[in-house]
């Protein structure tokens, strides 16, 4: 509230110009607390010199000058004493403007500059300010505040304020947050530890400034270190920092990293001179997803890993944080519409309103053609939205990206949730409609299983992984509720290791990932097994699922054996033979399959007797590769059926 102290120049307002007008909501606003609750104590933190020249600062002589001027805040705080207050915390400048005037830092946030004074002399403006209302009005209590640029010899100079009467209670910030135990130990020895204190270097401010909540990022950085680098990276000015050494690249192998074929470069070059908008389009055009794409695209694996400095210096540029702050920034600024092209007449129908199927439609409601999409489901996104766990997807970004798109304004796109692909409406039935083509990108949304029969008729006890995920994301599955302290996922691929991390998020004591072959062979992403075995994912490798034993109709062990690797199978990898007699019972109070996925029965014949004016693509063709792979592919099909239409 002190910004308004400082409306000199404000015109028709009763808070601007007259001395009465600029204290008016502060006073108004404290008598009403007091008459309320008249017993409460109320103070307030009240800036006394802005330390920018009349008629912009508060506190400020009316020369223009830099002198301090206490007239009017001696005024204001006798004023507040008569109302009953009796505490007040006095402080200096404005920090959204000049920070340092109050808390003299030796490095500044992100925008700002040095200290244009020494921090000494700052100190010392302070403490002079601080007694002089002091003396003036001497039946306050007054907190002293900016002390922490000292270090560990603050409490030497509190003591000595404190002694000479320049205030009565000395206010600690920014080193409460570093050395949080100070105070116990300054009473019980006397001293404090140099190497604990604050060093000033406002990352505790900038942690607030980028949206995150505040603490010491270098003396207690396991808690606020990962809050300061994800806030850094989405700030716009310091992302844009980051692809500064890419501009000077040539012949980048990031793009071929890309399975969209993106113009890495390109969209960087045109973030970092500032224009969003020409970044954006330079994704768009390839991917139509690229919001999504960045939280989900495994870049290590992709792009960043062909990234030149990745291997200079083991540090590629992070070329998905820069995308995922272009995609976001330019759906907020509206650039995200999609425009029609002319109207042509000529109808495709989507089934699926995954990534594949929304790359599709967009491509195609460009060249002018109607699309309608067959959803199975309630909502866009397919099998990805609803599986990939909130940590690498957030629930909500790929939902808010395809209404961005703007399809329905189109007036080319229509969109039939809750309307999938059965023996009763098949894919004779929507050609029969008349469209063009039908472009079957329904994904994999069925798993295989240990038994090949369907789970629901064995027990209770053992899930597929996508009904586990999907629970999971959801927030059905609580493992303290259902007593499930021990849990095993078999498989050895990425799913796999999404649902072992996400049954430790659930609350489950003991996660074991059972695996057939070595480490080695394991078919996940390096970083996906990276983060299992840093979340605490027990690995149990060579050893291969076999059955499972209930009990009362609830599991109660899966039947495993010991495993040597062989000659390599038709994947690569060494296959698995099992040892014999090393049969034996891993009990576990559920299971979890992660083996793989497939077609729903009832789009299978289609894919596989495909028709004139059929086309297939996304999961089914990939096996389930990436959602980045799935809107390449639904831009290429698209681009056929736009060629035979």
């Amino acid at each position: 509230l002190h910004e308004l102290l400082s409306t000199h120049t404000r015109e028709n307002s009763k808070y601007g110009g007259s001395y009465e007008n600029r204290t008016r909501f502060l006073k108004e606003t404290i008598s009403k607390v007091k008459q309320a609750v008249p017993d409460i104590i109320v103070t307030s933190r009240l800036s006394v010199y802005d330390d920018y020249p009349y008629p912009y600062g508060f506190g400020m002589a009316t020369d223009g000058s830099y002198t301090p001027d206490l007239s009017e805040p001696i005024k204001l705080i006798e004023e507040l004493n008569a109302l009953g207050v009796t505490l007040i915390n006095i402080a200096t400048g404005n920090p959204y403007f000049n920070p340092d005037v109050e808390r003299p830092y030796d490095y500044p946030i992100q925008g700002f500059l040095l200290p244009k004074s020494n921090p000494f002399k700052t100190i010392e403006l302070n403490l002079n300010l601080t007694k002089e209302i002091k003396t003036a009005i001497p039946n306050m209590t007054y907190v002293d505040v900016g002390f922490t640029w000292l270090r560990n010899f603050f409490p030497c100079m509190a003591a000595a304020v404190l002694e000479h009467h320049g205030a009565d209670i000395i206010g600690i910030g920014r080193a409460a947050l570093a050395y949080t135990d100070y105070a116990n130990v300054l009473f019980k020895t006397g001293e404090l530890v140099a190497e604990k204190t604050c060093i000033t270097c406002s990352s505790c401010t900038q942690i607030m400034r980028d949206g995150g909540a505040s603490g010491c990022v270098l003396r207690d950085s396991e808690i606020y270190g990962p809050i300061y680098r994800a806030g850094r990276l989405k700030n716009v000015e310091y992302v844009r920092s980051l692809g500064e050494e890419c501009r000077n690249c040539w012949g980048a192998g990031c793009k071929a990293g890309c399975p969209a074929d993106l113009d890495i470069p390109g969209f960087i070059d045109a973030f970092y001179n500032g224009d969003i908008k020409k970044a954006y389009e330079i994704i768009a055009e390839k991917n139509i997803l690229g919001e999504t794409c960045a939280y989900t695209c495994p870049v290590e694996e992709l792009c960043e890993k062909q990234c030149a400095l990745e291997t200079q210096r083991g540090q590629a540029i992070p070329i998905a944080q820069i995308q995922k702050t272009i995609t976001t920034e330019a759906r907020k600024l509206g650039y995200t519409k999609i425009k029609a092209g002319p109207a042509t007449g000529k109808k495709v129908a989507v089934v699926g309103f995954g990534p594949a199927g929304i790359s599709a439609a967009v491509n195609l409601i460009k060249h002018g053609v109607e699309v309608t999409v067959f959803e199975a489901t309630d909502k866009p996104g397919g099998v990805a939205v609803s599986v990939i766990p909130t940590e690498r997807l957030p629930i909500g970004i790929l939902e808010e990206e395809v209404r961005a798109l703007g399809l329905e304004e189109t007036g080319l796109f229509e969109v039939k949730y809750n309307t999938p692909i059965t023996d009763s409406f098949t894919i004779d039935d929507v050609l029969a409609q008349g469209y063009g083509a039908v472009f079957i990108a329904a994904g994999l949304p069925k798993d295989s299983s240990l038994t090949n029969k369907n789970l629901s008729d064995l027990g209770t006890g053992v899930y597929s992984a996508l009904e586990f995920l999907e629970d999971a994301k959801l927030g059905k599955f609580d493992a303290k509720e259902s007593n499930i302290k021990k849990a095993i996922v078999i498989g050895g691929g990425n799913t796999a290791m999404d649902a072992a991390c996400s049954l430790l998020t659930c609350g489950v004591q003991d996660v074991y990932l059972v695996y057939r072959r070595s480490f080695t062979e394991l078919p996940a992403w390096t970083n996906e097994i990276q983060h299992a075995l840093k979340v605490g994912v027990h690995f149990v490798i060579l050893t291969q699922p076999l059955d499972y034993v209930f009990e009362n109709g609830k599991l109660k062990s899966v039947r495993v054996a010991r495993t040597e690797l062989g000659d390599p199978d038709a994947s690569g990898r060494r296959a698995p033979k099992i040892i014999k007699g090393s049969e034996y019972n891993f009990d576990a109070d559920i299971c979890i399959e992660a083996i793989g996925q497939k077609i729903d029965p009832a789009l299978a014949s289609a894919v596989v007797n495909k028709k004139d004016k059929v086309y297939v693509g996304g999961d089914i063709v990939n096996g389930g590769s990436t959602v980045v792979q799935a809107v390449r592919e639904g831009l290429d099909i698209s681009n056929q059926i736009l060629a035979t239409l």
